[in-house]
């Protein structure tokens, strides 16, 4: 895969770097041609994804601990590590960890402070483990910015669709930047009645790649209409975040900015009970 890899570098270093509504990037075409239909022919069957509420989401972790990947056939496993590893970790993060870190840092000093956002930084950024996502016609996702900790979120999509209601992923403006009153996955209109304009759509084709940097205004959702999507087809992208190689949110929470604190007070919260219930807990008998 080195002469794949090779050419990715090359196209996500000379991609370029759009600033509305948001930075971000996209690439039609990711991978060679062979090299893209030998990693999507290794997505597994839906029978080892797992299910949610929703009956047109299903998610499946690349992690060899998860108990739904680890059961999915070897060469699937296989081709999909090496891609986490090799394409994502090792190739695709460091380039846009430095072509994208203008916007990155902009939005982590919103979000955590300028003198933290400095330190999360210099320490440096890596990809998220990331999932396969199998969206089937129906799904919706409002929009919405990622958990707050994600410096860029990346996508790379693997079924087409024949037109903006059959699957696209939707860029928004929003008439204000929203003030994150908490850190976690933010739904900007539900949580402070802003509104957002559609800027630009993305249909969903195959080795389409996007990547953008993550931050308050950093709206996007996804549509896959049911009246207009055959209702037997699935869409699937594979997305990984970077985020900050070392981050410690229960040590650094105290050194935030009073906006910054209240954003994290959730989060933080939730850490700690779960800490405190973890020693509480009588030790497993053997």
């Amino acid at each position: 895969m080195p002469d794949a890899l090779e050419q990715v570098r090359q196209r996500v270093e000379s991609a370029p770097i759009h600033e509305d509504p948001f930075p971000h990037i996209e690439i039609r075409q990711l991978l060679p041609p062979d090299a893209f239909a030998e990693l999507s022919a290794a997505i597994p069957p839906l029978e080892y994804f797992r299910a949610a509420k929703s009956e047109t989401k299903l998610d499946l972790d690349i992690a060899e601990l998860d108990e739904h990947f680890s059961r999915a056939p070897q060469g699937s496993q296989a081709a999909w590590l090496e891609a986490r590893d090799g394409l994502f970790r090792d190739t695709v993060a460091p380039i846009l960890a430095r072509r994208l870190e203008d916007g990155i840092r902009h939005s982590y000093a919103y979000v955590f402070g300028e003198e933290v956002a400095d330190e999360l930084l210099d320490s440096g950024l890596a990809p998220t483990q990331g999932r396969i996502m199998c969206r089937k016609p129906g799904y919706k996702l409002r929009p919405h910015s990622d958990s707050a900790h994600f410096a860029v979120t990346c996508l790379l999509y693997f079924s087409s669709a024949r037109d903006l209601d059959t699957g696209a992923l939707s860029l928004y403006r929003p008439e204000r930047t929203p003030e994150l009153r908490h850190a976690s996955t933010y739904y900007a209109e539900k949580e402070e009645g802003i509104a957002a304009e559609a800027v630009k759509s993305i249909e969903v084709g195959e080795n389409v790649f996007v990547a953008f940097v993550n931050g308050p205004r950093s709206l996007h959702g996804f549509h896959v209409d049911r009246k207009q999507a055959d209702e037997t087809f699935s869409r699937f992208v594979y997305q990984c975040h970077l985020r900050p190689r070392h981050f410690d949110l229960n040590e650094l929470y105290g050194r935030f900015d009073a906006p910054a604190r209240s954003r994290w007070e959730r989060k933080v919260g939730r850490i700690r009970s779960e800490s405190s219930d973890d020693v509480q807990s009588p030790a497993p008998r053997s």
